[in-house]
């Protein structure tokens, strides 16, 4: 019998704008129809999520989309994942055990926060477990968006997850993906046990470089046991969403090389493009095509904060009393299992750790005199977390080449600010007064002045004032 075609929409939602790719599935087939990205109109934001879903409403039926159910894909920014270690258990097990920990992981209250796990081990074994929490009110604006468009929404879940779902294509072995866009890139690694990370990567908005991309993996993969990339473990893929990426170039995050995976097009996520051609970037509707994938095929959807795996099932057992107390103390002896495997692997990380220490013996020379330095300004630190923000934002603006320095920072309580310094030229200046302008954390940044320096050595000088927003 042949099965019904169907059509799912995947909606990859980001900070200022959704990306939709709408996918018709028929049997095992998956075939790209349309592709759009609908970028938010004027001051509207997700926090006037009715107005925003008017215009996705009539920006869909404009673009021919027509599909009614849909994915939801949250960016990894709005999202916290915690990677921890079960013993051998099952699914109910686990969602009890975790049920009580995420309430020491996370800084939210539970209440304002929705979780979800991914567990792809074996239930027979000790394994790892990736908890994942978003926002309550972040999710409830992405619902509200898609039900005022009139869209049935089948999942929300993390767009980077679906994609690594998607591509993996049932490797056993380790697999590393990372989605680049112009606000950040994501990534995800997981391997045949499990999800270890879900992380956002800031990049700067002065354009994605090879260098500063591997310096940000580099980072990132520094948590993940030295042997995790040895002898073909593990596999790289990167998707560029920006089109700032050539196909020559290589990405290096250590001994590992990361090399472009969209140049097969969306076939690496088991989509095809026949219908709409070769002009459509891959990299750029990845995720989104990722999502509508999920939609159709279960096993894809690792995560749903609207259908959570921790979400407590309601029992058919007439005796409440009884299965209260078998869980209640199968969660003790789960969760005492728990602790003494963690102090294992404390101890053993300990020892991986002191032999590491004496490796890093100049790298702490160098160290302590930052921290001589840091040091005499603690109590500044502490009592002022609000104006380290300032610092933080203000410092990516800045290039790392040292074209140009500040050399004083003014931010009265009212949080506006005023930074002077020096530069190499004027063109230095303005490029800082552009990305101020760019970054949501700074309003009616502006140039004061910018002259020649009195010193002989070509220099100008100038003063920037902005008004800090703060951070999201």
């Amino acid at each position: 019998m042949r099965l019904k075609a169907r059509k799912i929409l995947g909606l990859a939602f980001e900070q200022d704008s959704v990306l939709a790719a709408e996918v018709r599935i028929s049997g095992d087939k998956a075939e790209l129809r349309h592709v759009a990205e609908f970028r938010y109109p004027g001051d509207v934001s997700l926090e006037d999520p009715e107005t925003l879903g008017k215009d996705l409403r009539e920006f869909l039926h404009n673009e021919g989309f027509s599909a009614k159910h849909a994915v939801l894909g949250l960016p990894a920014r709005w999202l916290v994942a915690r990677e921890k270690k079960v013993p051998p258990t099952y699914n109910r097990s686990v969602a009890s055990v975790l049920r009580l920990q995420a309430e020491r992981e996370f800084s939210s209250p539970t209440e304002d926060m929705m979780m979800d796990y991914v567990d792809l081990g074996d239930p027979a074994q000790s394994r790892p477990v990736l908890l994942v929490a978003a926002k309550r009110s972040r999710v409830n604006q992405a619902l509200a968006v898609a039900h005022t468009a009139k869209l049935k929404v089948k999942a929300v879940t993390a767009s980077v997850v679906a994609l690594a779902a998607a591509s993996r294509n049932g490797s056993a072995s380790g697999h590393c993906v990372v989605h680049v866009r112009p606000r950040g890139a994501e990534l995800a690694v997981e391997d045949g046990t499990g999800f270890h990370m879900v992380q956002h990567l800031p990049i700067g908005s002065s354009g994605l470089e090879g260098s500063e991309l591997s310096n940000r993996l580099r980072r990132a993969l520094a948590l993940m046991p030295q042997d995790y990339f040895s002898n073909g473990r593990a596999e790289l893929e990167v998707w560029d969403g920006t089109g700032t990426l050539s196909t020559e170039q290589t990405v290096q995050a250590g001994d590992v090389s990361l090399k472009l995976e969209s140049e097969d097009g969306l076939a690496g996520v088991g989509v095809s493009t026949d219908r709409i051609g070769t002009h459509v970037q891959p990299g750029r509707y990845a995720a989104a095509a990722a999502l509508a994938l999920a939609g159709a095929k279960a096993k894809l959807r690792l995560i749903d904060f609207t259908h959570s795996h921790l979400t407590a099932r309601r029992s058919r057992l007439p005796s409440k009393n009884i299965l209260w107390g078998a869980a209640i103390g199968l969660a003790v002896i789960i969760a005492s299992v728990i602790l003494v495997l963690e102090w294992r692997a404390d101890v053993q990380e300990l020892a991986e750790l002191e032999s590491r220490l004496k490796d890093m013996q100049p790298e702490i020379k160098e160290a302590n005199a930052l921290v001589e330095k840091v040091s005499s300004a603690r109590n500044w630190y502490r009592g002022n977390p609000k104006f380290l923000g300032v610092l933080r934002e203000l410092t990516l603006c800045f290039p790392e080449e040292g074209t140009i320095w500040a050399s004083s920072v003014l931010v009265q309580q009212d949080m506006r600010s005023v930074v002077t310094g020096n530069a190499v030229d004027k063109q230095s200046v303005f490029e800082v007064l552009d990305k101020l302008k760019q970054r949501d954390s700074f309003l009616g940044a502006k140039l004061l002045y910018v002259r020649q320096g009195e010193s002989n050595h070509g220099t100008v000088s100038f003063a920037l004032s902005f008004t800090f927003a703060g951070m999201e």
